[in-house]
């Protein structure tokens, strides 16, 4: 029985040792994965900033092209509005000019024609007063 117990003494001392390597190596192991880890992580990382350097770039590269496009787009809208805007002022001074003409060739014809005149208005007068009037059925 003394062989026995010493049997067991040993094996439990071996035991010991063995878990004791075995807890060693396995946190040897875990050391070991946390520096791949970390390792990955790091490259993780220093891929995912070079990304966000490219993707910050491009959008630079947009707000810069975007810009410059509205730039253009103003110009653009400034010179076509300022070419309307002259088009229109020249369109108005033509139609005042042409009718500064009628109403001095009317007021010239009146002149000459007095009687004409006041029976071409009062004939004017009664079909407008007709139009006005409308349909009594």
């Amino acid at each position: 029985m003394a062989d026995n117990v010493q049997d067991i003494e040993k094996a439990k001392k071996t035991a010991k040792k063995k878990a004791a390597k075995a807890k060693e190596a396995t946190a040897e192991a875990a050391e070991a994965a946390a520096e791949v880890a970390k390792s990955a992580v790091a490259q993780q990382v220093d891929v995912a900033r070079e990304k966000f350097a490219a993707v910050a770039k491009g959008a630079e590269e947009t707000a810069k092209s975007v810009g410059k496009s509205a730039e253009r787009a103003s110009a653009v809208t400034k010179e076509k509005y300022a070419v309307a805007a002259e088009k229109v002022r020249v369109g108005y001074d033509k139609a005042r000019k042409d009718l500064d003409h009628l109403v001095d060739d009317v007021n010239e014809y009146v002149r000459d024609n007095p009687g004409r005149s006041v029976l071409i208005a009062a004939g004017i007068g009664f079909l407008l007063g007709l139009m006005m009037r409308g349909r009594r059925d």
